[in-house]
C-alpha cells in the first residue's frame, strides 16, 4: 500500500540539502547499563514513538532541541530512530548506506540510553526515482540480497556497539518479504545479524487490505527466527468521515473492507509464537484520517475520491487513538506501539501531518502509556 509520498520526497530532499555533518557531533563518554525503573507492572512492554528525521536531519541544532524535548516526557519508554540506506531505483540491485551515520547515530543512541530509555533502531530505504519501498523488483536478487546484508550487518554492529535493545532486519520491503522464494536468504539474515547483535530482533511488515495478503504472511519460515513481529498498523478503518466511538470499535473487528484485523493479528500470533508490536502507527488530525491512515494527502481519503475536505480535526484523530488504546490492550499478544511520529522541529499551529508534538493527540497517548493494560 502506497503511504507518505510527500513525506518520503520532502525527507529525501531534506537529506541531499542538509547532509550529514558528523564532524561537528562528539560521542557521549559513558558506560550504559539498562534502567527498568519506568517499566511498571502491567504497562505495555514498548511505549515508543518514533524520533524521526524531518523537517530537519538528525545533526542539526533543532533536531538536539527536539530530542531533549522528547526526553522530558517519562511516559516514552523507547525511542526509535533510523538509519538510512538507498537505492537508484525499484529494480536497481544494489543497496549503500546513505553517507556516514555513525556518529550522529552512536551520539543519539547514548543521549537516549543516558536519560534512562531504550532504542529501537531501524533502517529506512530510500528510493532516488521516489518509488515506494514495499514494491522492490530488484534485476538480480541474489545481488540485492548481498548488498543489503551488507549495508544490515554494518548498522547491527553499530548496534550492538552501543547495547540497542531492539534492532529491526527490514522495513516494508512487502514484495521481498512475501516472496516465498527468500525464505533462504532472509534466513541467513537474521543468522548472520544473530551472530554480530545480541539484543532482539523484529521487523517491520505493512499494514495489508486484501484476505490474500494476511495468508502470504503465514507461510513464511523467517518469521521463526525474530523475537517480536512488527506491523506498520494504518489500517482502514471506517467509510466515515467523521465515526463515532462505536463506529472505530466496531471497525477493528470489520473494516470498510470487510477484515477483521484483531482476528488476522491475533492468528499471526498463533501461527508463529511470536509477539505482536506495532513498529509504527499514527493518525494525522485531518478530517477523514480514520479511514485511510496511511494517507499524506492534503486531502483524505483517496478512494473514493471527492470526500476529503482537508480540514484540520484533533478530535478524529484523538478517537482513533483512545480506541486502539482500548482494542489492542486487552490482547495479551499485543506488546505496544512506536507511534508515529515526533518530529525533528517544532510543528505550525496549523499543521495536520503525522507529528505528535504539542497536538491533543499526545495527551491521549500519553495517558495509555502511563495506565496499566486491562
Amino acid at each position: 500500500m502506497k503511504k507518505f509520498w510527500p513525506l518520503i520526497f520532502f525527507i529525501i530532499l531534506g537529506i541531499l540539502i542538509l547532509p550529514l555533518k558528523t564532524s561537528k557531533v562528539e560521542p557521549i563518554d559513558e558506560t550504559y547499563e539498562s534502567n527498568e525503573a519506568n517499566t511498571g507492572i502491567g504497562l505495555l512492554e514498548f511505549r515508543g514513538v518514533d524520533f524521526y528525521s524531518s523537517p530537519n536531519s538528525y545533526d542539526t541544532k533543532f533536531a538536539f532541541e527536539a530530542l531533549e524535548n522528547l526526553l522530558k516526557i517519562p511516559e516514552f519508554n523507547y525511542i526509535q530512530i533510523r538509519f538510512f540506506l538507498i537505492q537508484d531505483s525499484l529494480k536497481s540491485s544494489e543497496v549503500k548506506p546513505y553517507g556516514n551515520q555513525d556518529h550522529i547515530l552512536s551520539f543519539l543512541i547514548q543521549r537516549i540510553h543516558q536519560s534512562g530509555k531504550k532504542v529501537s533502531l531501524m533502517p529506512q530505504l530510500l528510493v532516488t526515482d521516489k518509488e515506494y519501498e514495499a514494491n522492490l523488483k530488484p534485476q538480480n536478487k541474489a545481488l540485492w540480497f548481498a548488498s543489503y546484508s551488507e549495508a544490515l550487518l554494518y548498522f547491527a554492529q553499530l548496534a550492538e556497539t552501543n547495547k540497542v535493545e531492539l534492532f529491526s532486519i527490514g522495513n516494508e520491503f512487502t514484495s521481498m518479504f512475501l516472496d516465498g522464494a527468500n525464505d533462504t536468504e532472509w534466513n541467513k539474515m537474521i543468522d548472520s545479524v544473530k551472530e554480530i547483535y545480541h539484543g532482539r530482533v523484529t521487523v517491520k511488515l505493512n499494514c495489508w487490505y486484501k484476505q490474500t495478503q494476511f495468508d502470504n504472511l503465514l507461510k513464511l519460515s523467517w518469521f521463526q527466527k525474530l523475537d517480536y513481529l512488527g506491523v506498520a498498523a494504518y489500517f482502514d478503518l471506517t467509510d466515515k468521515m467523521d465515526p463515532t466511538e462505536e463506529d472505530l470499535k466496531k471497525a477493528w473487528f470489520n473494516s470498510r473492507q470487510g477484515i477483521n484485523f484483531v482476528k488476522e493479528l491475533a492468528t499471526l500470533f498463533e501461527s508463529y509464537q511470536k509477539p505482536i508490536i506495532f513498529s509504527e502507527i499514527g493518525y494525522r488530525n485531518v478530517d477523514g484520517c480514520n479511514i485511510e491512515p496511511w494517507n499524506a494527502d492534503s486531502k483524505v481519503p483517496r478512494f473514493p475520491s471527492g470526500l476529503g475536505t482537508g480540514k484540520k480535526d484533533d478530535a478524529e484523530s484523538v478517537l482513533c487513538a483512545k480506541v486502539l488504546f482500548e482494542t489492542f490492550k486487552t490482547q495479551n499478544w499485543w506488546q505496544g506501539i512506536f507511534w508515529f511520529c515526533w518530529p525533528t522541529g517544532i510543528l505550525s499551529e496549523n499543521d495536520t501531518g503525522y507529528g505528535i508534538r504539542d497536538k491533543p493527540i499526545l495527551k491521549e497517548i500519553l495517558k495509555n502509556y502511563s495506565t496499566e493494560r486491562n
